[in-house]
């Protein structure tokens, strides 16, 4: 699953000033750039930067005649250079630092869109500024990440050696946290702070405030409690999200830092961390309570929304191993072998950014893939509607739907392994969210032909739980199969895996339409028997973020029919197939998947 890496959270990370609060414009007379609406310095230097992801963003210079260090402040979400202005000026002034500040890709006036990864190479563009036209050496510069800031800024820092040093302005641990304590990182996560702290050599100051209701306190605890080169942080009581400047202990802390890290050539040669007692790190005195590990904030129940009011939430494991959930993202129909000449054919493809497709994945991209491989099976291969089935697996399950539900007269669909939404794979979610990605459980009531779900029972990637919801929402069932002690990528290993699929082909091959069936498809008449290879009741959500079962995916099946009931479905099924057809279809005309 690992082909969508920032496009749901990047739904609700981004949110520019509309309209841009300043004007860029060119001032004849001087031959060079000029902000509107700002008071006019003949210290600052107004610039546009060109980015190697081809935007041109807006930058300001900051110049102090005193300065030995040079600031690099990339501002938090829903601000731009006009507002910030002041501010950068103020800074450079009392701090006594030259001062560069500037305006991300789809902000202020720069170009393009705003991405994560834009956003990197908006710092980078900045900060190769500094070095080639301003002449800053990377031992002077000081890296400043305000919010979401604090993304590309520790980007930048995990990648710089010789780093003067950082500060984080109410960080976010990552994108996924502001919104769930979850213990994890995921791999469609953004801004994964909590993995590049850890690469960062320099001395690194973190303030936030206490009451800060929209990234927790906690989110600056733990990246702090992960520095490496850790200085006496600032927990300002009261503070919240957007007003820490205007506490008299913010500049006050500020300038004591710049001070010390000003004093050293090379923060290195000094003898041990950079703080203000020598063995230990002496805490803020701002904030009275003792600094709390990285796991002291757990809730017992979800945090619904940004909105951080209730109590702090639990801090993340630091290291979990490899993402299981992008490991097979590819192997979609890897799992079949070529088939034989005499037999249906089976048509492939990559996702774009997949093996040697173009591009880079993202959830829209993979929708218009799976659009461009079924226009090639009917424009090159003559392949009817009424003739496809569309097969998806994992992750494949997102695009297999979209599809499916809008084309009326598809043969069939297989689900293998599905999610019910992307998000859901990681959080037990009572309720769809616009930002969300892969919406199975809103697309599924949309396919009108039968529907066969295949899901293991110890999955430990996609819970079992989220094909037997989507099971559940079908219009037209086809008897399932869960896998018992199947996992996520192991299912074509059992041999019901291969002998119910092949029953399905069968069946739905049997059939020039499906809709002219006495019902919907399924071995009995009148109810969709379930497969008795799982016996087991569904397990609790995979993320294992609480005790409970998952509320919004789990899906109790009913009892089993018993075995004498299978037989007398079994003839039942044949006696209804024979009097559709008139005559069974011959062996060598059934489409198999054997390998």
């Amino acid at each position: 699953m690992g082909g969508v890496t920032s496009s749901m959270a990047a739904k609700f990370a981004f949110f520019p000033p509309s309209p841009p609060s300043y004007k860029v414009m060119s001032d004849e007379s001087q031959g060079k750039l000029k902000m509107t609406d700002v008071s006019e310095r003949g210290n600052v230097d107004v610039l546009k930067v060109k980015t190697k992801k081809g935007s041109e963003i807006v930058a300001i210079y900051v110049k102090n005649p005193c300065a030995k260090l040079t600031v690099l402040y990339s501002h938090g979400n829903a601000a731009d250079l006009g507002q910030m202005y002041d501010l950068f000026c103020e800074l450079s002034l009392h701090l006594r630092v030259n001062l560069m500040g500037y305006d991300y890709t789809g902000y202020g006036r720069s170009s393009g869109k705003p991405t994560e990864h834009n956003t990197y190479a908006d710092i980078e563009a900045a900060y190769r500024c500094l070095v080639e036209t301003y002449g800053a050496k990377e031992e002077d510069v000081i890296l400043y990440g305000q919010s979401v800031g604090s993304g590309p800024t520790l980007d930048l820092a995990s990648r710089l050696s010789r780093l003067r040093a950082v500060v984080l302005h109410s960080p976010i641990a990552s994108g996924l946290r502001v919104m769930y304590p979850v213990k994890r990182t995921y791999w469609f996560d953004i801004y994964k702070n909590v993995d590049k702290i850890v690469l960062v050599k320099c001395p690194v100051l973190v303030i936030h405030g206490t009451a800060d209701d929209v990234v927790d306190c906690s989110h600056g605890k733990q990246l702090w409690e992960l520095c490496v080169e850790k200085y006496e942080p600032l927990w300002v009581k009261g503070g919240n999200h957007c007003d820490l400047e205007l506490f008299p202990e913010y500049i006050r802390h500020l300038k004591k830092f710049i001070s010390a890290v000003e004093k050293s050539a090379r923060l290195k040669t000094l003898s041990g961390p950079l703080s203000d007692n020598g063995d230990k790190h002496r805490i803020s005195t701002d904030c009275r309570d003792k600094p709390r590990p990285s796991t002291d904030r757990l809730e017992q129940q979800s945090r619904p929304s940004t909105d951080c009011r209730d109590k702090s939430r639990s801090s993340v494991d630091r290291r979990e191993k490899s993402k299981k959930s992008s490991e097979n993202a590819g192997k979609s129909t890897n799992g079949v072998d070529q088939p034989e000449k005499a037999r249906n054919s089976i048509d492939r493809y990559d996702y774009t950014g997949y093996g040697r497709s173009s591009g880079k994945p993202t959830e829209h991209n993979t929708y218009a893939d799976i659009e461009a491989a079924y226009r090639c099976l009917v424009e090159t291969y003559g392949a009817k509607e009424e003739d496809v089935i569309l097969y998806g697996q994992s992750v494949g399950s997102g695009p297999t739907l979209d599809l499916a539900s809008r084309l009326s007269r598809l043969r069939a669909v297989v689900l293998h392994s599905p999610i019910a939404s992307g998000l859901r794979v990681m959080y037990p979610v009572k309720r769809t969210y616009w930002f969300d990605i892969y919406k199975n459980v809103d697309k599924i009531i949309l396919v009108k032909c039968p529907v066969l779900v295949i899901h293991g029972t110890a999955d430990d990637v996609v819970d079992c739980s989220h094909g037997k919801q989507l099971w559940e929402l079908c219009v037209e069932k086809y008897e399932p199969l869960w896998v018992k002690g199947g996992n996520h990528c192991d299912l074509e290993l059992f041999p019901e895996y291969i002998r119910h699929l092949k029953k399905f082909i069968s069946a739905v091959e049997k059939s020039a339409r499906l809709k002219t069936l006495s019902g919907p498809l399924s071995d009995n008449g009148d109810k969709h028997r379930i497969s008795t290879d799982c016996r087991d009741k569904p397990r609790p959500s995979t993320d294992r973020l609480e005790q409970q079962s998952r509320p919004s995916t789990d899906c109790r099946d009913k009892s089993r029919s018993s075995v004498d009931r299978r037989e007398k479905s079994k003839k039942s099924s044949e006696n209804a197939g024979k009097s559709t057809n008139g005559v069974d279809q011959p062996e060598k005309a059934r489409n198999s998947i054997d390998r």
